[in-house]
């Protein structure tokens, strides 16, 4: 017996891609506090992602937004829940490559 789960986008089409092969581009630490611009290079037919770690005391909202190479951390009210916002610790991240 097979195990597992299966999704399709509106037209029907498989569009269960399993475990997505990353490449790590490098790693970013910052306080609670930060707020910036990060920008790296990008491969023709990769997107730029990131994971990450929260650690130490929630103080708030964030909001990340990542166009092209660039990687941009600014603040978010409180009670922005949206797309894109995360709680705001000290945070670690491991910038990736995701095809």
């Amino acid at each position: 017996m097979v195990w597992g789960f299966g999704t399709w986008d509106s037209g029907g089409i498989d569009n269960n891609t399993g475990l997505v092969k990353i490449n790590a581009v490098g790693t970013m630490q910052f306080d609670s506090n930060y707020i910036g611009i990060q920008s790296f290079y990008q491969p023709q037919g990769y997107s730029l992602s990131f994971l990450h770690q929260a650690g130490g005391n929630y103080v708030g909202r964030m909001r990340i937004s990542i166009s092209g190479g660039t990687l941009t951390v600014s603040s978010a009210s409180n009670d922005d829940y949206s797309q894109g916002t995360l709680p705001k610790y000290q945070m670690n991240f491991v910038v990736v490559y995701a095809r």
